[in-house]
């Protein structure tokens, strides 16, 4: 599946993450050393970027670094797309 625009993906998981906390993170916010993120979260982010990616996301492939910020995850993203 194709990567979503940047600046959408940006929207969709800003939105998502601001329904959990107190604040929508910014694109380079630390979200887990900074403890914005307990482990529930961070595991329905990891669910949440794997829907806007359209297809499951082997755990091999992604760390914990790919979520400590919403570029990180956008880079996942752009790292998992298929090569055209």
């Amino acid at each position: 599946m194709a990567t979503p625009p940047k600046a959408e993906f940006l929207a969709a998981v800003g939105t998502f993450l601001g329904e959990r906390l107190s604040s929508v993170p910014g694109p380079d916010d630390e979200l887990i050393d900074s403890g914005r993120l307990d482990s529930l979260t961070i595991l329905e982010l990891y669910l949440f970027v794997e829907e806007l990616h359209g297809e499951p996301i082997p755990p091999e492939q992604a760390s914990l670094d790919d979520l400590r910020t919403l570029d990180a995850a956008y880079r996942l993203l752009e790292r998992l797309a298929p090569v055209a």
